[in-house]
């Protein structure tokens, strides 16, 4: 049972590797195996006696890793050409729902008014920076391209 869960755990994580703007890590924090993961992966050849524990750990998780990559990979790829608008904003809320996980990681991560100005400074940037693109798509400001 442990290995079928590792299975599924393996496939979320060959998930994120398709999604844009979600990293490994913090899928492996929020599935609570980050620390096994690098345990595994950091002393597989260190640890020679323990390498029957790391394999047991790390093949249901590759195993579900190809799986996942292969499975997200042509959903996200029909989704993306039928319905972009949907599936961008399924990326968006999925980056958006993991930051309450990642605050309560660690007791100095909290929402300070620091924080939240860089942060909103950090939107308004990829905001503006994506207008600027669209609008040197339209052919406006072509005397300032290179």
């Amino acid at each position: 049972m442990k290995r079928i869960v590792l299975v599924f755990k393996g496939m979320a994580y060959g998930i994120t590797h398709i999604l844009p703007g979600l990293g490994g890590a913090i899928a492996l924090i929020l599935m609570g195996i980050y620390e096994p993961f690098v345990d595994a992966v950091g002393n597989l050849f260190i640890q020679r006696h323990r390498w029957r524990e790391f394999a047991a750990f790390l093949i249901p998780l590759g195993v579900g890793m190809v799986l996942g990559i292969l499975l997200a990979a042509i959903v996200f790829e029909r989704l993306l050409a039928d319905h972009p608008a949907a599936t961008n904003a399924f990326f968006v809320g999925l980056l958006v729902g993991a930051i309450p996980s990642v605050l309560h990681m660690h007791k100095d991560m909290h929402l300070s008014g620091t924080r939240l100005g860089a942060s909103s400074l950090g939107i308004i940037l990829v905001l503006g920076l994506r207008g600027l693109e669209a609008s040197l798509r339209a052919g406006h400001g072509q005397k300032w391209t290179l």
